[in-house]
């Protein structure tokens, strides 16, 4: 399969291209760079030399988060039953992100119509679209059920609301022994 082809997939039918068991690397990085770039075109008006640097560190900081996103996702995929390649799953993550390399065309398109205000809930929508992409990516390279695979990708969400809890717990449990004299045994000597 070409590159065209495989860029034509990618637009208009993902689900599918996804399924795809050989898919070219490089466009996976070049699909990323893409979305990299457009999403920081949106920021506010930056310097050359700080834009460049914003961008490499964006891009080599998404990198080494998917890959280990993905190697968190096989290791519980495979816990529940699902069979998979983490390397596969970590390309897919790559490839979900083609929606965002449309976020700045469109709010330059709405800038020059004089509707810039509904940017927001496109962005919101094209967000939404790429963590459907990665749910389905997800579902497919480990045959997951859909309940699963949602369970799965959410669950660093989860285990993190879940370890801040605890973690504030402690703190308000210590702050209160130190500052109010407070313990649950009774200390006498």
């Amino acid at each position: 399969m070409s590159y065209l082809e495989s860029f034509y997939l990618l637009l208009f039918h993902p689900l599918f291209f996804l399924k795809q068991s050989r898919k070219p690397v490089s466009l996976a990085f070049i699909t990323l760079a893409l979305a990299t770039l457009a999403s920081i075109s949106l920021l506010p008006s930056r310097s050359l030399p700080g834009g460049i640097i914003l961008f490499f560190f964006s891009y080599l900081s998404i990198l080494i988060i998917l890959f280990f996103l993905a190697l968190f996702y096989h290791y519980f995929s495979e816990l529940m039953g699902g069979r998979g390649k983490a390397t596969s799953l970590f390309l897919s993550f790559l490839y979900s992100f083609i929606p965002l390399s449309f976020a700045s065309p469109i709010y330059i398109t709405l800038k020059t119509v004089k509707a810039e205000g509904i940017f927001p809930l496109l962005f919101l929508l094209i967000l939404f679209y790429c963590l459907f992409l990665q749910i389905n990516a997800l579902k497919i390279n480990y045959t997951l059920e859909d309940g699963t695979a949602v369970f799965i990708y959410f669950l660093p969400w989860i285990l993190s609301i879940v370890l801040l809890l605890l973690i504030l717990f402690i703190s308000f449990f210590l702050f209160a022994l130190m500052f109010f004299k407070f313990s649950p045994l009774p200390l006498t000597f």
